[in-house]
């Protein structure tokens, strides 16, 4: 019976978001033609602005990225080698996540079998 609920969920989203497709199709060309005017007209103006100006936003993103990167995979690393120790302050994270989940899920089923 579950099952059928959360299949006709899905039907239901999955109808409502095809429905809505033309309209964001219409946005994103909208928003497609405002990107390219705005960037002819600033090419326009470009040639009078230095040219390291319009790099320096993408070479910040780049550089941003490339450290929240390095920082991440630093972070899954230490992760992997406190589950390789078995490390007693993961494992007792790992407890408390377990339990707020299954708590959770069931107060979720509760409310949505309620309802």
């Amino acid at each position: 019976m579950l099952y059928l609920i959360f299949a006709a969920l899905f039907l239901i989203l999955w109808a409502c978001f095809f429905a809505a497709l033309p309209a964001l199709q219409h946005a994103a060309q909208l928003a497609a033609r405002l990107i390219a005017r705005v960037s002819v007209r600033y090419a326009r103006v470009g040639r009078f602005t230095n040219w390291a100006r319009a790099y320096l936003p993408i070479a910040i993103i780049i550089i941003v990225g490339g450290l929240l990167t390095v920082w991440a995979g630093d972070e899954f690393i230490d992760l992997a080698e406190l589950v390789h120790l078995k490390s007693v302050r993961l494992q007792d994270a790992d407890t408390l996540a377990h339990a707020w989940s299954i708590s959770s899920a069931q107060l979720a089923r509760q409310i949505f079998l309620s309802s």
